[in-house]
């Protein structure tokens, strides 16, 4: 009887050895795979005028990544990223199907990053502009006003220049803007015209841009005389 679980026990020790070669040998087999598609995915980005090649490629990896590295690895959040920025380069500035797509992923990519607790950095904010452009090009009438008020509060915690702050202001307002969300609006483009004006003078064009979007915002106000004030100026 001894001998009988001794012979058992040697048995289950041996076929777990194999099942545990077996998935080393397959985590292997798929990490090549992996690689493989990578080299051609970096070649395809850096060569192919065509975006749909790279995308197919950047899908597949997509699809792989977390079965080599896991869920929660730097490696698919790398692959989320770039398939991200595919489907926005692809989806342009209109609300279709593959530019909510890349809000999608932008979104997983950050939740992500916030779980793994990387440094909301510069690196971080530059990642996060796409995302929010994207998120509010997908979403034109409902989309979070929150989104877009992060990135303003992460770009003041940071120390950046004040025209580099002008143009995210600049950026916040235009996207509020086009939803006619000028409650909202307005103060960004007022932010960001002070310090153009600030750093530029008068005669500059983004005091001009920002100066007419401000008239536009009186104009929607029916606030004319300060509406042509601002056009003449």
């Amino acid at each position: 009887m001894i001998i009988e679980n001794i012979k058992m026990i040697i048995r289950f020790i041996i076929f777990t050895l194999l099942l545990a070669s077996q998935a080393m040998a397959d985590k292997a087999s798929k990490k090549a795979e992996f690689e493989q598609l990578y080299a051609e995915f970096s070649d395809l980005y850096a060569n192919s005028d065509n975006i749909d090649p790279v995308i197919i490629v950047a899908e597949k990896l997509y699809k792989l990544a977390p079965r080599v590295y896991g869920k929660k690895s730097e490696e698919y959040a790398i692959v989320i990223y770039n398939l991200a920025n595919l489907y926005d380069e692809k989806g342009g500035e209109e609300p279709n199907d593959t530019e909510k797509k890349a809000a999608d992923l932008y979104n997983k990519y950050f939740r992500m990053q916030n779980l793994r607790k990387v440094p909301k950095d510069l690196n971080y904010l530059n990642q996060y502009i796409p995302y929010m452009v994207a998120y509010y090009n997908s979403h034109p009438y409902n989309a979070k006003i929150s989104i877009g008020e992060q990135m303003l509060e992460l770009a003041h915690s940071l120390d950046l220049q004040k025209i580099e702050l002008a143009n995210l202001e600049y950026t916040f307002a235009i996207q509020n803007a086009r939803m006619y969300r000028y409650k909202i609006a307005q103060p960004a483009f007022q932010k960001a015209y002070e310090i153009y004006l600030d750093e530029f003078g008068k005669n500059n064009f983004k005091v001009a841009e920002t100066l007419f979007w401000l008239a536009k915002i009186d104009l929607a106000y029916e606030k004319m005389e300060l509406s042509i004030e601002k056009l003449l100026n």
